[in-house]
């Protein structure tokens, strides 16, 4: 029998190989409008993702820094697996044509996974600042433009032109308002609906994005008519009234049931009511324009007696001349859903909710759109 010689083989055996920490990475970051920045990871984000003070934007030149408004998570396209989106709104818009970077801090992977790649850097594509609304009373005309402005750039009265009347007024002052998206101007006589005023191609945002040429025309819409009283048919008057004994006046609406055992009627007068009050104003809230030297400030004659926690009045009035724009409908319904949310809070309603609209030229605020009453 042969015999088979056999070949020993030697095996080495190595250690096995430290495993790599898995990391989450940021890849990219793009812009989706001139306010708003999405960023992609390659895992699910967790940790402070949602917290504003977790990104930091930065730039090498001499741009404005936008600060960031709030953050919210984008929706993973269907089928897709990653990237995984985080959408930063911006406060205000970046400088067109600027390099910018963000780095991300605080954020982890869905498995506590450490950041590793976590800044990226995009370049701004501002949009130019736009005249969006022109409104007039009397002698004081107020232009709204869709960003707020650098005061030092919105020019002298030359510097603006009025057309689209024989004879138009002299514009006699331009100051910018506290908001600083409207422009007010002071004439030296009234205006028609259907004029037109254009601003100088000075006026410039506060990021420094110059007016765009083709929107710096706006067409004026005049409203001389004087403050009336609530009387039913008027939905955004301004006043209240009952008479001295605390009985309902005979013409004037009130606040005051016809039957003071109906509880539906007192509800919707209640409501009505809270909508129709104008609330004091705060040193944080939005006003609209003014050129009087006290400038309204609403109020009611029951300030000094009531918990401010428990008022029920409303702040509506502060955007009835705010211009037509998306901001101002959605301040409106947000302030008067919050007016209304006491109603909520004491079990009287279970829901409320208030529908605001543009309607032509004007906004207005439409009512109550939901009301269902409480156990």
């Amino acid at each position: 029998m042969a015999t088979i010689a056999t070949t020993g083989i030697t095996a080495t055996r190595f250690g096995a190989a430290a495993p790599v920490a898995a990391t989450i990475n940021l890849l990219s970051a793009v812009t989706d409008g001139p306010l708003t920045l999405v960023l992609t990871f390659d895992r699910p984000p967790a940790g402070a993702v949602l917290s504003a003070g977790s990104y930091t934007i930065t730039t090498s030149g001499g741009g404005h820094v936008p600060s960031v408004a709030s953050v919210a998570l984008d929706a993973v396209p269907p089928g897709e697996v990653y990237p995984f989106g985080v959408r930063l709104a911006f406060a205000e818009q970046a400088t067109d044509g600027e390099s910018y970077a963000v780095a991300v801090a605080g954020i982890t992977g869905p498995c506590d996974e450490a950041l590793g790649v976590d800044s990226a850097s995009w370049t701004a594509e501002a949009v130019a600042p736009q005249a969006v609304s022109a409104q007039a009373s009397h002698l004081d005309l107020a232009v709204t433009f869709d960003a707020d402005l650098d005061p030092a750039t919105i020019g002298d009265p030359g510097d603006w032109t009025l057309a689209g009347m024989t004879s138009p007024p002299t514009i006699l002052s331009v100051t910018l308002d506290v908001v600083a998206s409207l422009v007010d101007l002071v004439l030296d006589g009234e205006l028609a609906t259907g004029a037109t005023i254009t601003a100088p191609a000075t006026v410039t945002d506060t990021s420094g994005n110059a007016v765009d040429a083709a929107h710096r025309t706006a067409t004026v819409y005049v409203d001389n008519d004087d403050p009336v009283s609530l009387d039913g048919t008027d939905a955004n008057a301004a006043a209240l009234y009952v008479t001295p004994s605390g009985e309902p006046h005979a013409d004037p609406w009130s606040p005051l049931p016809d039957d003071p055992t109906d509880e539906d009627d007192i509800l919707d007068r209640a409501t009505v009511a809270c909508l129709g009050t104008d609330r004091a104003r705060s040193a944080t809230d939005v006003m609209p324009p003014s050129n009087d030297a006290v400038p309204y400030s609403g109020g009611t004659w029951y300030d000094f007696y009531e918990d401010p926690a428990e008022r029920l009045d409303s702040r509506g009035w502060m955007v009835r001349l705010a211009g037509v724009s998306d901001d101002a409908t959605t301040r409106a319904r947000q302030y008067q859903t919050a007016d209304l949310q006491p109603f909520v809070d004491n079990g009287y309603l279970t829901a409320a909710e208030v529908a605001a609209m543009v309607a032509g030229d004007r906004m207005e605020i439409a009512g109550v759109a939901t009301l269902a009453a409480g156990e």
